[in-house]
């Protein structure tokens, strides 16, 4: 229990914050929110599938132990779908190019700097 609890506090905040910093500034709620939805979406129906496996393996209440241990394999095997799609996403990403690292600098906003007229800085190498 300890490791799930700190698991969503270490990965709700990171994910937060690595889709906020890839939309625009003016979009940056649309994207939290959406981890937000995503999350919440996500524990409903994980909670849904584990119930209706233990209430299913516990039918007549005399099986109650059976019905929690069959909801924790449950959620130990969507816990393991979820590591496999987050390692074929990762496998896609091009980390190497460094898609991460650009996305954690600061968005700059704002008009382009505008570049020098090539013919003053001729004018500046004598």
């Amino acid at each position: 229990m300890l490791i799930t609890a700190w698991g969503m506090d270490i990965s709700f905040p990171a994910s937060t914050f690595l889709i906020s910093n890839m939309v625009p500034a003016k979009r940056q709620g649309i994207g939290a929110s959406l981890i937000t939805t995503v999350v919440n979406y996500s524990v409903s129906i994980g909670l849904g599938i584990a119930g209706t496996v233990e209430s299913r393996v516990n039918i007549d209440d005399t099986r109650l132990l059976e019905g929690y241990r069959s909801a924790l394999w449950t959620a130990v095997g969507l816990s393991g779908l979820g590591l496999v799609i987050s390692l074929a996403f990762a496998s896609r990403v091009e980390v190497a190019n460094g898609l991460f690292r650009k996305s954690l600098q600061p968005i700059k906003t704002g008009p382009p700097p505008v570049d020098s007229d090539p013919s003053s800085s001729e004018e500046n190498d004598d």
